[in-house]
C-alpha cells in the first residue's frame, strides 16, 4: 500500500514536471522515503532450555520456515533412542507367546490326565490359570508398548519445540541470546523484521 502511494506520486510528479513547458526541467528527481517494517516479531522459546546452537547473525536474510537457533535436546534425543530400543524389541512379547504355548499345551495334559484319573481337577484348574495369567501378560506387554509408543511422541513434540524457526521471510534484526547460555520459557530471544516487497 506504501509502495503504491510513493509510485503514484512519483509517477505525478513527473507527468506534471514534464507537462510544465515553462519550468525548467530538471536532470534528475529525487526521491526520499522511509520503509518501515511490515511484521516486527520477538521470538521466544515455548520451553527453558540451554541454547545448544545459533543457526543466523543479525543482518542475515531468512526464509520462511528457516531453522534460526535450538535448545540442547540431547538429553531428549538419548530417551528418543532408548524407547526406539524397546518399542523394537520383540524379545519380551515372544517370551510370553512361549509361555502361552507352554502353558496351553501343560493345561492339555492335565485335562487329558484329569480324564484318566490321573491329575486332580484342582492341578487342571492350576494349569489353565497359569495360561490365562500368561495371556494377561502378553495383552499386558502389548498395552505397555503402546504406551511407550505415545510416550516417544510426546518427546518427539517436546523436542519439535526445543527449535526455532522463521515465521516468515525476513531479515534477522537482533540476537538476543549466545551459546550455551539458559533461556527462560517465553523470554525473546531474537528479533525478526520483514519489510513490504
Amino acid at each position: 500500500p506504501r509502495v503504491c502511494c510513493v509510485a503514484c506520486l512519483v509517477i505525478t510528479l513527473l507527468l506534471l514536471a514534464w507537462a510544465a513547458p515553462s519550468a525548467p526541467r530538471a536532470a534528475s528527481l529525487e526521491v526520499q522515503g522511509v520503509s518501515r517494517p511490515m511484521y516486527n516479531a520477538q521470538l521466544s522459546f515455548a520451553l527453558p532450555g540451554s541454547i545448544y546452537a545459533i543457526a543466523v547473525k543479525p543482518g542475515e536474510a531468512v526464509k520462511e520456515g528457516d531453522l534460526l537457533m535450538h535448545l540442547d535436546s540431547r538429553a531428549e534425543d538419548s530417551r528418543i533412542s532408548l524407547l526406539d530400543s524397546e518399542i523394537q524389541s520383540t524379545i519380551k512379547i515372544r517370551t510370553l507367546q512361549t509361555k502361552i504355548e507352554q502353558a496351553r499345551l501343560d493345561m492339555q495334559r492335565y485335562a487329558n490326565a484329569l480324564t484318566h484319573k490321573a491329575a486332580t481337577v484342582m492341578e487342571h484348574q492350576h494349569a489353565k490359570l497359569a495360561h490365562d495369567l500368561s495371556v494377561l501378560a502378553l495383552e499386558e506387554e502389548f498395552f505397555r508398548t503402546e504406551q511407550l509408543k505415545r510416550n516417544r511422541e510426546e518427546l518427539l513434540a517436546q523436542r519439535e519445540r526445543m527449535y526455532l524457526y522463521a515465521p516468515c521471510d525476513g531479515y534477522v534484526e537482533d540476537v538476543l541470546v549466545e551459546r550455551c547460555m539458559a533461556v527462560v520459557r517465553n523470554v525473546p530471544a531474537m528479533r525478526l523484521v520483514s519489510t513490504d516487497p
